[in-house]
């Protein structure tokens, strides 16, 4: 590799305020030519800040950058990537009904000598970019059709064209599936071999020490240190994030099951990725949904949520009553709340405050001829920003403004504001901290504690195996496995995930 001690990037004493609070504060931080050097630190810690002042996003109020030996002054998105300064973010900022190639050079597409677009000479080049990275494409398929590992792979081609010297990339993997994971790490390697540095973002601790070199932590906005990723350990590295060691990695606590509350019966989806699937949950109980990406786990939790409609069978109360929901407010009114994976496109209204958006299930609840009773939603609002320890300035605060854990909280906390007894969690714990994390857990515990019930589903198998009760495994749209999460491991769940094997391993 092409790593060596020569500093590309250096930030001396970054200072970053906003109203009320100190963002960054005099921060160092560098990066070596040819080197992954991943930033590690809580929600709100200001690592997103940073990156922000390092892209032009935001003017650092203190401080001096120097990037590939030149100072830069007043920032902008379009100076820092003039400078060779790319960022890959988790919304990736491609136009979907465009070509990869005319992603590729969207806004600097090249010239024929009659003044046109060559589109040739686009597609050409993509295709050589690609190959560069032992990747075969065809320049003209549409972003909107391809998978979420190639559109990854065409943000990085994007910086390669554009003359990249350092790319950073936010939570990369989140969407990614484990081979999707393997190829991006395998074409990171390839852009250090090529001189690039890297700033790698990441929450999974895994990813930090098989793709990084060096790691420097922020908390509360200062940079606690700088550690060599082959000479530290995930203990370490967790401590310095949170400011003490941190023994638990899961939380569950040992909760009665009571009586049925929710059942499915010959559930199945107008697009038939759900496949006659019956299943139960039932009070104080966490169901696990599990599965490779496409095989219908996802899917069927939004049916239960009421997000997609079933074409046959029915959701039953622990009454008897049948629902065919054809709404979320159909699932809501029912007992039924659904947090969503996409936090930020499904789940908030982020330019709406935090008040706003806890209250948004119970509006008719608080409401007195179509006027919302003001003090009322304060009272809710403040009463689970306290319960959920949701660290804000204001109720009044727009969301958008929250760390990734905080935001998330907030979504729980309107369905626990709604009365909800069962609520179906895509991805709780998804782009949050360790430590963020840990209070999701605990707050899910204390719904079940109280009688409630979950519908758990993540990619992630060890916390799946840590706190379900059962786990449903499915796959091709069907339920393939019902496992006892204290009588199997994660080798089983991913054989029936890959291999649909269900008649010798069903557990009931």
């Amino acid at each position: 590799m092409t790593k060596n001690n020569e500093t590309i990037l250096e930030m001396a004493s970054i200072v970053k305020d906003f109203p009320g609070v100190r963002a960054v504060d005099h921060v160092d931080f560098s990066v070596k030519r040819g080197e992954v050097h991943c930033l590690l630190g809580e929600n709100g810690a200001g690592k997103s800040t940073l990156i922000k002042i390092l892209t032009g996003v935001h003017q650092p109020d203190e401080g001096r950058i120097v990037f590939n030996g030149e100072q830069l002054h007043h920032i902008t998105p379009r100076s820092a990537q003039q400078a060779g300064i790319s960022a890959i973010y988790q919304e990736l900022q491609l136009a979907p009904s465009l070509s990869i190639a005319e992603n590729v050079f969207l806004g600097r597409e090249p010239l024929n000598r009659f003044g046109n677009i060559d589109d040739e000479k686009m597609r050409r080049d993509t295709v050589a970019l690609f190959r560069d990275l032992n990747l075969e494409i065809d320049p003209e398929w549409k972003i909107a059709d391809v998978s979420v590992g190639l559109r990854q792979m065409t943000e990085v081609v994007k910086v390669l064209a554009r003359g990249g010297k350092l790319v950073i990339m936010d939570e990369p993997t989140t969407s990614l599936n484990e081979e999707e994971i393997a190829s991006l790490f395998k074409t990171v390697k390839q852009i250090q071999e090529k001189g690039l540095s890297v700033i790698y973002i990441s929450h999974r601790m895994e990813e930090i020490f098989e793709i990084g070199d060096r790691a420097s932590v922020i908390r509360d906005g200062r940079l606690v240190g700088t550690e060599e990723i082959r000479r530290s350990s995930t203990a370490k590295l967790v401590s310095m994030m949170v400011g003490h060691d941190l023994k638990e990695k899961f939380y569950k606590e040992d909760v009665p099951i009571g009586k049925p509350m929710w059942r499915g019966e010959n559930l199945t989806n107008e697009t038939g990725s759900v496949q006659d699937v019956d299943f139960e949950v039932c009070m104080g109980e966490i169901l696990g949904l599990a599965g490779i990406r496409g095989s219908g786990f996802k899917e069927l939790a939004r049916l239960i949520g009421g997000i997609e409609t079933l074409s046959e069978g029915a959701i039953i109360d622990a009454e008897g009553y049948q629902y065919r929901f054809q709404s979320p407010a159909d699932a809501i009114n029912a007992g039924i709340g659904y947090l969503p994976d996409d936090r930020k496109g499904e789940g908030l209204l982020l330019m709406m405050s935090l008040r706003e958006n806890i209250i948004l299930p119970i509006l008719q609840r608080i409401s007195n001829r179509g006027w919302v009773r003001f003090s009322e939603s304060r009272e809710v609002a403040d009463a689970y920003v306290k319960d959920l320890n949701i660290q804000s300035t204001s109720i009044d605060r727009s969301v958008e403004f929250l760390s990734g854990g905080n935001q998330q909280k907030v979504v729980l906390a309107k369905w626990l504001a709604s009365k909800c007894r069962l609520l179906v969690l895509d991805a709780p714990t998804q782009g949050i901290d360790v430590g963020a994390k840990i209070e999701m857990y605990k707050l899910i515990a204390e719904h079940v504690r109280k009688g409630g019930a979950v519908v758990l589903v993540s990619s992630e198998l060890p916390e799946l195996l840590a706190i379900a009760d059962r786990i449903l495994v499915m796959r091709q749209g069907r339920v393939v496995g019902r496992l006892d999460t204290d009588k199997t491991d994660q080798q089983e769940v991913l054989h029936l995930a890959a291999a649909g094997h269900a008649l010798n391993h069903i557990t009931e």
